[in-house]
């Protein structure tokens, strides 16, 4: 299962272009950097482009997975995208170095990271890591900086536990039975990978950790303020296209085939990864009903808390998401 995460994640860039349903002189051409290569995870945008709903709204859009999500930023404060889909933390993270951005439509609707420990583990909540080893894949990957995060958020100074990169998926579940490390902060991958292999896990949660989107479409503001068009269009395809998709996964499983074939070539593997995914795009109770939308005060207290660790600099402080198209993108 990891050997072919790795293989489809490493794979030569996907892109796809719609024939345009209305006249040529009427269509926006787009390009969206999104921050990993793989349509399992990002299938609304996959599923909007092959049923038409882009060109519905005027829109050619282009999909270019790439590695990270301040790699799929870089690339759009360079003009080589016109969005990018990014954890919020990277988002952040650029504003607080400078660039002038504003988040917009919600795509993920938390963050795809859980610190685990061994079902059978003593460890019972987040204030037992205390003196403990948390493993991750890499210090600084989205994952260090969802841990780091979490425990500032329940109030354990970074320093009272010990941070270690151990790998991921199969490498992670070595080190937690093996006991190298009591705890790992997973990603959506390596939990897949864990239930493949069989190993028994529990989820430790915070009851206070603000209530942030996953990943959120961005773009400079300057972008977003003179292409108003471009922003319903592309809200409205994906909210349309995730309806869909959630009420018939075989449509999913049909557009990525075609798009992208290595990852449905086994069902077991596809179905294992939208049974992952799809509850991250399904609705919570806090958007009523409302896709893209974002959560302006757990994004506030998540900014703050981002700043407070380090990750991002104070400029961040006045990083923005607009909901400003939610009625529209939910026509």
């Amino acid at each position: 299962m990891l050997s072919k995460l790795l293989t489809l994640t490493a794979a030569s860039t996907l892109m796809i272009a719609i024939a345009p349903a209305v006249q040529a002189q009427d269509v926006t051409r787009l390009t969206v950097a999104l921050p990993v290569n793989l349509c399992l995870a990002n299938w609304p945008f996959y599923v909007a482009a092959s049923e038409g709903m882009f060109a519905e709204e005027g829109l050619d859009v282009a999909m270019e997975g790439l590695d990270g999500s301040s790699t799929a930023i870089q690339a759009t404060l360079a003009g080589q995208s016109q969005i990018a889909v990014s954890a919020p933390a990277d988002v952040l993270a650029a504003s607080g170095a400078g660039a002038n951005l504003i988040g917009f439509y919600s795509f993920y609707q938390y963050l795809p990271f859980d610190l685990v420990t061994l079902a059978d583990s003593d460890i019972a909540s987040l204030a037992d890591l205390e003196g403990r080893t948390i493993g991750m894949s890499s210090p600084g990957g989205g994952e260090a900086i969802f841990m780091r995060s979490v425990m500032s958020n329940s109030e354990i100074e970074e320093g009272s536990y010990e941070e270690l990169a151990v790998g991921e998926g199969s490498a992670a579940a070595t080190a937690l039975t093996s006991g190298v490390v009591d705890a790992f902060s997973a990603s959506f991958v390596d939990e897949i990978i864990f239930s493949a292999m069989g190993l028994s896990y529990q989820k430790l949660k915070s009851e206070t950790y603000p209530a942030v989107t996953g990943l959120v479409l961005t773009t400079p503001l300057d972008y977003f303020e003179a292409n108003p068009n471009v922003i319903e269009g592309i809200g409205r395809g994906l909210a349309r296209a995730t309806a869909a998709g959630l009420a018939d996964r075989d449509l999913v499983v049909s557009v990525c085939g075609a798009v992208a074939p290595q990852e449905t070539e086994d069902m077991g593997f596809a179905t294992s990864v939208l049974d992952a995914v799809d509850p991250i795009f399904t609705l919570l109770e806090p958007t009523n009903g409302q896709y893209g939308q974002t959560d302006e005060a757990g994004w506030a207290e998540y900014r703050d808390l981002i700043i407070e660790i380090g990750i991002a600099r104070p400029a961040a402080a006045e990083t923005e998401v607009s909901n400003q198209y939610v009625s529209v993108w939910n026509q």
